[in-house]
């Protein structure tokens, strides 16, 4: 099992965090794990704190790309060598301590499901409370890439897109479902998602995030005929066009 964590930790209140889901690591159930650490960071923060952590920790420091959460969790990904594997961003962590146990448990029972989802809620930063507490669908929501979980080959064939940072996580699902089809969805609440003014969608410019999502419509305009020509070919049918 891997946890992939692409850290970006440059003030003490996001080492803080970065502590917080660390601790929650080490409370699980179960331990055969390891955490992989693509570190973004100006300073040397996480690296002096990961170097004391009871964990099997794998460090790379990534100095490309900086501020490219999709970018630098790819990194991640390409050294991860778990059989099961795990996004975490710093401001998330998990909230129950068998949630590694559940997701393992799940893909066992299930060895025709590549991936799934955990039911996940929300903390805010400033006022210390939880809020909004979710349970995925498809028709709504899988949440972000820190409720996600998937088999290693999955890793290997799908990769979070550098072109998108506010929307990364719902390409990424996306993808997901047309080359693996629907996850497991894990209905406990696990994981916590961290609110506060520091998330990198929050410090957006609103131009920014309609150029991503014409982007990622465009992606999937691309996804939808590449899957009508396949049809196409493999069947001899044509699809009638509209006048």
């Amino acid at each position: 099992m891997s946890i992939v964590i692409p850290a970006f930790v440059n003030t003490e209140s996001s080492l803080s965090r970065l502590k917080r889901l660390i601790e929650s690591i080490q409370s699980q159930t179960f331990n055969d794990v390891e955490v992989v650490v693509a570190d973004h960071s100006l300073g040397d923060r996480a690296e002096t704190y990961l170097r004391n952590a009871s964990l099997r920790i794998k460090y790379i420091r990534n100095h490309y790309d900086l501020g490219n959460s999709s970018a630098n969790t790819n990194l991640g990904l390409s050294i991860a060598e778990g059989e099961l594997i795990q996004v975490m961003h710093c401001d998330d962590w998990y909230s129950s301590h068998d949630a590694i146990s559940l997701f393992v448990q799940e893909l066992n029972r299930l060895p025709g499901v590549h991936w799934g989802v955990f039911a996940f809620d929300h903390w805010d930063e400033e006022s210390d409370h939880i809020y909004n507490p979710l349970i995925p669908s498809l028709d709504r929501s899988l949440g972000n890439p820190s409720t996600t979980f998937f088999r290693r080959h999955c890793a290997q064939q799908v990769k979070f897109d550098n072109c998108l940072i506010n929307i990364n996580d719902h390409d990424f699902h996306q993808s997901l479902l047309f080359r693996f089809g629907p996850p497991v969805i894990i209905r406990e609440f696990c994981v916590r998602i961290g609110m506060s003014d520091a998330n990198v969608a929050k410090k957006l410019s609103q131009k920014r995030m309609l150029q991503e999502i014409r982007y990622h419509q465009h992606k999937l305009d691309l996804q939808y005929d590449n899957i009508i020509r396949d049809y196409e070919a493999r069947t001899g049918h044509r699809r009638v066009q509209n006048t």
